[in-house]
């Protein structure tokens, strides 16, 4: 015996799958599935802290970018009084000289 499911049936099939595809597209935007061709002493450093760790190969990798990221310097952009956009270097790092510039052009060239 075929049976017609009620309306209300349906619209609660229709809301449960609505609800499931909200799900998933929440847990898709909060975590990125992507392909990294990693170098072999990368690839070392990430596998040995996942293995470290117990966690796996990508979240191993997204600390050490985390990581990475809180200890680097932070450089802003300014631009000078004529106009010229200028590197501003944190406080108490190392001024960068003409002479020092000019002898990296020199070796480099």
């Amino acid at each position: 015996m075929w049976m017609v499911p009620s309306t209300a049936a349906l619209f609660d099939v229709l809301m449960l799958r609505c609800d499931r595809i909200n799900q998933r597209d929440r847990i898709m935007s909060a975590t990125a599935r992507t392909t990294l061709s990693l170098e072999p002493k990368a690839f070392r450093i990430a596998r040995e802290r996942a293995e470290l760790r117990k966690i796996s190969l990508g979240k191993a990798v997204s600390e050490l970018i985390e990581e990475a990221d809180r200890h680097r310097p932070k450089m802003r952009v300014e631009t000078d009084e004529r106009g010229f956009q200028v590197l501003v270097s944190p406080e108490g790092s190392p001024q960068i000289t003409s002479e020092m510039v000019k002898e990296l052009l020199d070796n480099e060239w």
